[in-house]
């Protein structure tokens, strides 16, 4: 196959490029809308993780530019910042062994994972950590640009993990019969207020984010 290379500034390679973008976020939001109206818990994520990596394996020419990319990472950071309140703070404090324990579980964790990409499949150090990491699959990804780590291999073990966690985990619990239906949420009406305090909170996360 003949792969033809077009200078940054050329029209042709920007149009080539704006079409990948939309064909990547076509393809995400179909697949987070396949399994997010179905009622998969988490759907939305892991049905945009497994329909753009699908895409990608299949050979598609999928793309997400760096700055695009930095942009959505603040949204994220912003959304999970969100949710720290002083009562999740005081639910921390009251139970301080539990924290322990799963502060070593994640060390034990992420230390034995990249010590079997590293030693079995020959991975970097960088790479290897990085796919073993628990945690949020976007702050992964995010470090991993910086790093310089193989974003695709990263990817792909983190997207199992999500998988597993957001489709099996929640079938095993429900077949052990330990889960529950949560209360219905309620939400006030979006006021000028709120959107007033989003944008203070955008642009906060914005200013700091580009400082760090």
């Amino acid at each position: 196959m003949k792969v033809s290379i077009l200078p940054a500034s050329s029209p042709d390679n920007r149009l080539a490029l704006v079409r990948h973008l939309a064909e990547t976020l076509v393809t995400a939001a179909a697949g987070g809308a396949a399994l997010g109206l179905v009622g998969v818990p988490a759907g939305w994520l892991s049905g945009s993780i497994l329909a753009v990596a699908g895409s990608s394996l299949a050979g598609r020419p999928l793309l997400i530019p760096t700055q695009l990319m930095r942009a959505i990472f603040v949204l994220i950071g912003t959304s999970l910042g969100a949710v720290v309140t002083p009562e999740t703070l005081h639910g921390m404090a009251t139970y301080p062994l539990s924290i322990a324990v799963l502060i070593v579980a994640m060390a034990v964790i992420s230390v034995s994972g990249a010590g079997y990409l590293r030693l079995v499949h020959q991975w970097d150090d960088v790479d290897a950590y990085l796919a073993a990491a628990p945690g949020g699959m976007s702050q992964v990804l995010a470090l991993g640009a910086e790093l310089g780590g193989d974003l695709r291999a990263i990817a792909i073990v983190q997207s199992i993990r999500v998988v597993v966690i957001a489709v099996g985990l929640p079938a095993g619990l429900s077949l052990l019969g330990l889960v529950g239906h949560a209360a219905p949420r309620i939400t006030g009406a979006l006021s000028l207020q709120v959107l007033d305090e989003l944008a203070i909170l955008v642009a906060a996360s914005t200013i700091v984010a580009i400082i760090a």
